[in-house]
């Protein structure tokens, strides 16, 4: 059985967009299927991406085999288990088209029950809202409704020292994260991220709903608002009659209304790395191979070598093939 694109899905909104003010997109996906094979869910992927999966060096997930595919994609399976099980990461759905987003989405809503979906806005605005900024509204107990308990702020250190807060569990149906994306892509990306994780019965009623829904920036923005709003809560002692508040009045309207789908990013490669090393670790290991000698050098890059993930080891064999 072989599933390839020929699947009915909503028609983009994106024709003619040229100014980006936000974007939106899927950033995650965790899947299953108990009517697909491994190489039905090859066939599809690499279908997106021409590229082809390599075995994994191991399982996971309580599965005993796995398969690597581009851009840290994953597939696990088990001869005791009926279903195969497909990871993909926020690098792999950022890499994709807008219309390839659909497809993904349709293909996982008609053959797979899904596990986890994260979706996300990027505010790209000069004048956008920042994660402190959102802190101080959450201190204020004059803006914040919203049914979850737990909250959190954190700020990184060394070159990420980028704000996040955080609206509720890590784990749980649903998980709001408001983060600063310049900072966590150092430079690459000018935005402040807002990411709704989903799992379980809130990720399927989000799937199905992305699935048939021709404006993602409306859904995302409301599945956003039920979960964390911000209003004016000194109007009235009922909330549903308090204003929402102008910042994210703002962002609302902006998320519904101006849709604009993220434009495809290029997986990371072997010369992403070279030039990682080049800028900002090169200084950092002459230093230690001043004070400690090159062996020193050399250890760390033993070391990082018995260290490598199954997505990175998938990645060296690629730039072999391609040298060779």
């Amino acid at each position: 059985m072989s599933h390839g694109l020929k699947l009915t899905r909503p028609p983009s909104t994106n024709r003619g967009a040229e100014i980006r003010e936000c974007a939106v997109g899927v950033d995650w996906l965790q899947v299953s299927s108990t009517i697909l094979t491994v190489a039905d869910v090859e066939h599809f992927i690499s279908s997106l991406f021409d590229c082809e999966f390599t075995d994994g060096a191991s399982g996971a997930l309580g599965y005993g085999n796995s398969r690597v595919g581009p851009a840290g994609a994953m597939l696990f399976y088990d001869d005791r288990r009926p279903e195969v099980h497909l990871k993909l990461p926020g690098e792999f759905c950022a890499a994709l088209t807008n219309e390839q987003q659909r497809s993904l989405v349709v293909w996982a809503h008609t053959f797979c029950g899904v596990a986890r979906l994260d979706v996300a806005v990027d505010d790209e605005r000069p004048d956008r809202i920042m994660p402190d900024d959102v802190l101080a509204a959450v201190e204020s107990n004059r803006e914040l409704v919203t049914h979850s308990t737990e909250r959190n702020y954190t700020k990184g250190l060394g070159m990420k020292r980028g704000a996040t807060v955080t609206f509720g569990r890590r784990g749980s149906r649903r998980y709001l994260r408001c983060y600063d994306k310049e900072a966590q892509s150092m430079g690459e990306h000018v935005a402040t991220r807002w990411e709704l994780e989903t799992r379980d019965e809130a990720a399927d009623v989000l799937l199905a709903a992305l699935a048939v829904t021709e404006n993602w920036g409306a859904l995302v923005s409301d599945n956003i608002a039920s979960f964390v709003d911000f209003r004016d809560r000194t109007a009235s002692f009922n909330v549903s009659e308090c204003p929402r508040s102008p910042w994210f009045a703002a962002l609302v309207g902006l998320v519904s209304g101006k849709w604009k789908p993220y434009p495809p990013t290029a997986p990371r490669t072997i010369e992403n790395t070279r030039t990682w090393l080049r800028t900002q670790v090169a200084r950092s290991l002459a230093m230690v191979a001043e004070v400690d000698g090159m062996f020193a050098v050399l250890s760390l890059v033993k070391r990082g070598q018995r260290a490598l993930t199954p997505q990175q080891h998938a990645l060296v064999r690629l730039s072999r093939r391609e040298v060779a």
